[in-house]
């Protein structure tokens, strides 16, 4: 069993490096895992043709961020939390949500990646964070999964799995 969990988990995390991780949703939705419960678990009420509300969209988000704190683990720094949602908002302001507010959070993984889970949950990796040149290089990653969050990735690839 705990074999079958960190395979699982390397399997996640090998899928998260790829940064493919609407796809991954996708297929960790289907699968007959721990993961894969979770993750029908979050989905179990997206009606697939719908138009989600954002109270909803939101618990979407906390759940999956729970999950992604869950699975690799959150590295919590006030102030760099700070900084990295000031210039996720700044950012968001000109996005097409400028409403909603952008919560950036540090994964605990050895990889460079950056992902995003609905109602603007946005997550990085350290290492990626180490990488970084400039603010503006942050930016424009944090811009690029604020994208994904304003076209609502993560949630047409659950809507799409209900309907398969």
């Amino acid at each position: 069993m705990k074999q079958a969990k960190i395979a699982t988990l390397a399997l996640l995390a090998c899928a998260l490096a790829a940064g493919c991780f609407s796809q991954l949703l996708q297929g960790v939705m289907g699968s007959d895992t721990e993961i894969g419960h979770a993750a029908r678990t979050v989905g179990k009420g997206v009606d697939a043709f719908r138009k989600i509300p954002y109270d909803e969209e939101l618990e979407y988000g906390r759940a999956l961020a729970a999950q992604a704190i869950h699975y690799g683990g959150c590295l919590r720094v006030p102030e760099v939390e700070r900084y990295l949602n000031l210039v996720a908002n700044a950012v968001g302001a000109y996005s097409d949500r400028p409403s909603i507010n952008y919560y950036v959070m540090v994964l605990n993984k050895d990889e460079l990646n950056a992902l995003s889970a609905p109602a603007g949950f946005i997550f990085l990796t350290w290492r990626i964070l180490l990488v970084l040149e400039d603010e503006a290089q942050l930016a424009g990653i944090l811009g690029h999964e604020i994208a994904h969050v304003c076209e609502k990735h993560v949630l047409d690839t659950m809507q799409n799995v209900k309907r398969k």
